[in-house]
């Protein structure tokens, strides 16, 4: 047993949390005397037995033998529920022992009368303990004092009591007051850590509730159409991310496929999120004009998001019937192409200005023919800014060799997973410090 801190008793009972954190400097002390008291026993024994005092050896070897009961037992459960109890039951008998066994009077009050009661100093006990351990003192020094002859005359067994009386009240006197200094200084802690930690627990669920939320505006499913393979993931560095990715059917031969992050991650970003995911669901049946759609969301965000809070976003447009690939930028990274025809991959379009900025920003269009086999490979800054432990970026190069190595003849999901294998490969150990978007598309008409 030892004495607990404060984040081990925050959980508990105020009432609990005292007794346990005074039970444990108790048991600290208690432990010390347990090696005084036992190094005092033993050669107290050994000197008895040598002078062949056997009646009061054995006295002493079964005080020395209760002694190392206790030290032993320190570790357990009851000894650690009943520390009080113990303490006093263990101080009353060492004091009988040294009444019942030694012959000097005078030293068996000063045991009783002073040593003993100046032990309580060093423990935390309740106020009653403290009185009626003095009181059971009090008395084998009374009794001393009385049944001897230390003091013949009467005057000097009354000043022998007095002092000792006196020596008690101010040994209760400063154990009380050491006693609830030391209460009041931890119940004031506890309190204030208690506060804390119950506030940090709000946060938490609070951002937990939130984190379900945001991971709930992610497509649940992929897009069934028999022209695409699709796979897509979104793996969040803290409670709620800012990474967004989602596709719409706009009819049997188009999909549009967005892909976002928000800067930063956390709950603003989350928020921010909200309100640009709200607004493409509004826009949806505008989303075949993606360069429309960007312009009103640019708005939305400069206007309803905190300054600072800029979004980069993607919209690509995919149809099977014109077999034609339409993309959009807003400071989003440019997705990567798989040329099936030539086997090599490369990006397609530039970044340009995010949402929200006081800026005029222009979007551009970039179009493309769609082959049979193209792979599409949209991503997050997330991905290419994965670091190692010799703070080394994954970079876009890794991302096109990786591309091109596994996308020939690999579904979109074997393809997402291989991309997401050499990252994890890549930064060994190190712990993901920004949100991770990954969607691939394979174009099977």
């Amino acid at each position: 047993m030892r004495r607990p801190s404060i984040h081990e008793l925050i959980r508990l009972p105020e009432k609990q949390a005292v007794k346990q954190y005074l039970d444990g400097g108790n048991f600290n002390v208690l432990k010390q005397m347990l090696l005084a008291w036992g190094t005092v026993l033993t050669i107290g024994a050994i000197v008895l037995l040598s002078e062949n005092h056997f009646d009061q050896a054995w006295i002493w070897s079964a005080a020395l033998l209760a002694t190392l009961a206790i030290y032993v037992a320190r570790g357990t459960h009851f000894l650690q529920d009943n520390l009080r109890p113990i303490l006093g039951i263990y101080l009353v008998c060492l004091l009988l022992v040294f009444a019942r066994t030694l012959d000097e009077p005078g030293a068996v009050f000063a045991f009783a009368g002073f040593l003993f009661p100046g032990l309580l100093l060093a423990f935390r006990l309740r106020w009653y303990e403290y009185l009626a351990l003095l009181s059971i003192f009090l008395a084998t020094t009374a009794w001393v004092v009385v049944t001897t002859d230390l003091a013949p005359q009467a005057g000097s067994r009354i000043g022998m009591l007095i002092a000792a009386v006196a020596w008690s009240c101010a040994i209760f006197g400063l154990s009380q007051r050491f006693t609830r200094r030391r209460v009041e200084r931890f119940v004031r802690d506890w309190r204030a850590e208690s506060l804390r930690e119950r506030e940090q627990s709000r946060m938490r669920d609070e951002l937990n509730s939130a984190r379900e939320m945001q991971l709930s505006m992610l497509p649940r499913h992929d897009p069934e159409m028999d022209w695409l393979d699709f796979s897509g993931v979104s793996l969040p560095a803290s409670e709620v991310g800012g990474d967004y990715f989602e596709h719409f059917k706009v009819t049997d031969s188009v999909l549009a496929v967005v892909i976002g992050d928000v800067a930063g991650h956390g709950m603003a970003s989350g928020l921010v999120l909200s309100g640009v995911r709200s607004g493409l669901y509004l826009l949806r049946e505008n989303l075949t004009s993606p360069v429309e759609v960007l312009e009103r969301l640019n708005r939305l965000v400069r206007e309803t998001a905190p300054r600072r809070m800029f979004v980069t976003l993607q919209i690509a447009v995919l149809n099977a019937e014109t077999r034609r690939l339409t993309v959009a930028n807003a400071g989003h990274p440019p997705l990567v192409r798989l040329d099936s025809s030539t086997g090599k991959t490369g990006v397609l379009g530039t970044s340009g200005l995010p949402l929200g900025t006081q800026l005029k920003p222009e979007f551009t269009v970039v179009e493309r023919p769609l082959e049979s086999g193209d792979v599409l490979v949209f991503h997050t800054d997330g991905v290419l800014e994965v670091g190692d432990r010799h703070e080394e970026t994954f970079g876009e190069a890794r991302l096109l060799r990786e591309v091109e190595r596994t996308g020939r003849r690999s579904s979109a999901r074997q393809i997402r997973d291989s991309i997401l294998n050499e990252v994890s490969r890549f930064k060994g150990d190190v712990s993901q410090s920004d949100d991770l978007t990954l969607v691939v598309a394979r174009f099977i008409p």
